[in-house]
C-alpha cells in the first residue's frame, strides 16, 4: 500500500486485521455522532474526512471565488490583515508545485482587487492553502477565522446560509472535499473547539 509520508508517498505494509483492532475503540464513541451538529457526513464519525490528492485546479479556482469581493469589508480587512501579520505568501506550496501527484496546476490561481489608478491586491490559492493547511491543526480561532474568508461564517460569526458552501452539480471530488473541510472549520470555530489536520 502507498501512503503519504513526510517525504511524499511511502510504499509501506499493512494488514487488515492490524488496522481493524487499532480501529476497535472507535466504536464505543461512535453512539456519540448521531444527532451531532458536526457530523456533516452523517455517518459515524462524519465529522472527519479527508482531502485527497492531487489538488485540482478547479478547487483552487472555487477557493478564490469564495474570497470576499470588496477587500474594504470587515471580511476583506481580517484577510488582508491575516496574510500579512502570518506571511501566509504561498511559498510553501509553491515549492511542491511541480509535484503532479500533489496539485493538477504548476502555477496557483490568482485573484486581483484594484483598478488601473488604485494599488491592486493579488491573493493567490497557494497562499490560503498555505494558511489552511501549512500550520499544523488548527485552533478554534483560526478555524474560525478561515472559514470567515470563505464565506462558510457570516459577520456575526455564525454559520453563514449559503448554498454554495454545499456540493453542487459540476463540483470535483477535491471541491467537495474542501467544501466539507471548511464546513467542518466553521463548525469547529463556533464551537471553540480545534479541526485535526495530518498532512
Amino acid at each position: 500500500m502507498v501512503v503519504m509520508g513526510p517525504d511524499g508517498p511511502e510504499e509501506t505494509e499493512m494488514r487488515i486485521a492490524d488496522l481493524l483492532l487499532e480501529a476497535a475503540p472507535l466504536e464505543q464513541l461512535a453512539h456519540h455522532c448521531s444527532g451531532c451538529p458536526a457530523n456533516i457526513r452523517s455517518v459515524d464519525f462524519g465529522c472527519g474526512g479527508a482531502i485527497h490528492y492531487p489538488i485540482s485546479a478547479q478547487a483552487e479556482r472555487w477557493l478564490l471565488s469564495r474570497l470576499p469581493s470588496d477587500l474594504n469589508s470587515p471580511r476583506g480587512f481580517l484577510l488582508k490583515q491575516a496574510i500579512a501579520d502570518f506571511n501566509f505568501d504561498g511559498l510553501v506550496i509553491d515549492a511542491v508545485r511541480n509535484r503532479q501527484d500533489l496539485y493538477e496546476s504548476s502555477k496557483p490561481e490568482e485573484r486581483k482587487w484594484g483598478s488601473f489608478f488604485f494599488k491592486k491586491t493579488r491573493i493567490t490559492s497557494s497562499q490560503i492553502l498555505h494558511m489552511a493547511f501549512c500550520v499544523g491543526s488548527l485552533q478554534a480561532q483560526h478555524a474560525k477565522l478561515v472559514a470567515y474568508f470563505l464565506g462558510f461564517l457570516d459577520d456575526d460569526f455564525s454559520i453563514a446560509s449559503d448554498s454554495a458552501n454545499l456540493p453542487q452539480p459540476g463540483d470535483d471530488d477535491r471541491t467537495i472535499e474542501l467544501k466539507s473541510f471548511f464546513a467542518v472549520a466553521s463548525l469547529a470555530g463556533v464551537n471553540e473547539a480545534s479541526v485535526f489536520i495530518d498532512a
